[in-house]
């Protein structure tokens, strides 16, 4: 890669990892609400993964799937930059950007400016596995033009199938009151 073309690509991630850090601690009005709190916040066992589509029926809960939307698609483009940056395999990437996140929530629990939340660090980390593989995908083609249109195709294809799958799993194990019999012929011994 030319070293003007990686300065830019650089720089991008620079500002939007800035710019992802300021939402994280100071948007949302997080220091303001911090005010008050003196006990950590934090969930260490993984829920159901938050991950679905938005229907008519549940718009009145938009502004929580909008966040957790966010949490999502606001680390694609991490997913894509750094691979452009660095040729590290997947593994590497995915492991290092777990790692960071979980540096991150620990950071909001400690100042008071959110909670470490297990579930947010795992959407993080989908949003940026979607995003690596969206690059894996799309740059492979020498036209920059086509290879930045596959990429978005590709992110939002992935999306769709991660979201799909997540609200697959949350169907799959999320317990629901059955019908109640009686069996016939039990006797207690």
């Amino acid at each position: 890669m030319k070293k003007e073309k990686r300065k830019r690509i650089l720089t991008l991630l620079i500002i939007y990892t800035a710019l992802i850090l300021y939402f994280l601690f100071f948007g949302f009005g997080r220091p303001g609400a911090a005010v008050g709190i003196d006990e950590y916040r934090y969930n260490l066992i993984p829920n159901i993964i938050s991950l679905r589509f938005l229907t008519i029926s549940e718009f009145e809960y938009f502004q929580p799937w909008f966040f957790t939307f966010g949490n999502f698609a606001g680390f694609i483009p991490i997913g894509i930059l750094i691979p452009l940056l660095y040729q590290w395999k997947f593994f590497k990437f995915i492991s290092l950007f777990f790692l960071s996140i979980l540096m991150i929530e620990t950071v909001q629990m400690l100042t008071f400016l959110g909670s470490f939340d297990i579930d947010d660090a795992i959407v993080n980390t989908l949003g940026a596995a979607v995003g690596f593989g969206a690059y894996k995908i799309g740059f492979r083609f020498t036209s920059i033009q086509k290879s930045i249109r596959v990429t978005i195709m590709s992110a939002i294809i992935l999306s769709i199938v991660v979201i799909g799958f997540s609200e697959l799993l949350n169907k799959s194990f999320t317990k629901k009151e059955g019908a109640a019999f009686l069996f016939e012929g039990f006797a207690p011994s």
